[in-house]
């Protein structure tokens, strides 16, 4: 904070508290229940950057809450949109929403109790930011599956897979019938 904090009633310790539970409960809800549930639907990006929307969107509030500009609350739509994507990305790679309640209670701490407002500029070098720390997040995520996509998936020692009669010559003593390739027109068994 360039300009430092301002104390504004009740006070900081009431702030704290406030911010933190506000922390506590908008990241259990959208980092925990939202992307849970959406990340067993669909794949890292998507149930990611749904979670972050989501989230953006609740902000809306500030229309029925505030005096606020149409123009600045949009604004802060866009910017939490984008701070839940990174949120949301982390959450999603490392399942470890504690140090998430604590930026979160901290941001909003330094942003109501700012002496002075970011700008326009600072708010859109920060959005752009969020937006690259959560792809870089999730970029190993996206690897890992497409690398997944394109093996086979291994077989249990001692069990054959379905694969096992084209990718493996007979050994002594299997027959076609040992490995259910028998000749239609061949009456007897397989010696």
């Amino acid at each position: 904070m360039p300009n430092g904090l301002t104390d504004q009633p009740p006070g900081f310790g009431l702030w704290t508290l406030t911010l933190l539970l506000v922390g506590f409960n908008e990241e259990l809800i959208s980092r925990g229940v939202v992307l849970s549930r959406l990340s067993r639907s669909f794949t890292a990006i998507p149930a990611v950057a749904v979670t972050a929307a989501l989230f953006g969107l609740q902000h809306l509030s500030a229309f029925a809450t505030t005096d606020r500009e149409t123009y600045d609350v949009l604004t802060n739509v866009l910017a939490s949109a984008t701070y839940g994507f990174a949120l949301a990305a982390f959450q999603y790679r490392f399942s470890w929403i504690w140090p998430l309640i604590v930026i979160h209670g901290l941001a909003d701490f330094t942003s109501i109790l700012a002496r002075t407002s970011y700008g326009d500029l600072v708010v859109a070098v920060t959005c752009v930011i969020f937006v690259i720390y959560g792809l870089a997040a999730l970029r190993h995520i996206a690897r890992r599956a497409a690398r997944a996509r394109f093996r086979l998936p291994r077989e249990p020692s001692g069990q054959a897979s379905a694969m096992a009669p084209y990718s493996r010559p007979a050994t002594a003593g299997q027959g076609c019938a040992a490995k259910g390739l028998r000749d239609q027109n061949d009456s007897h068994p397989a010696i």
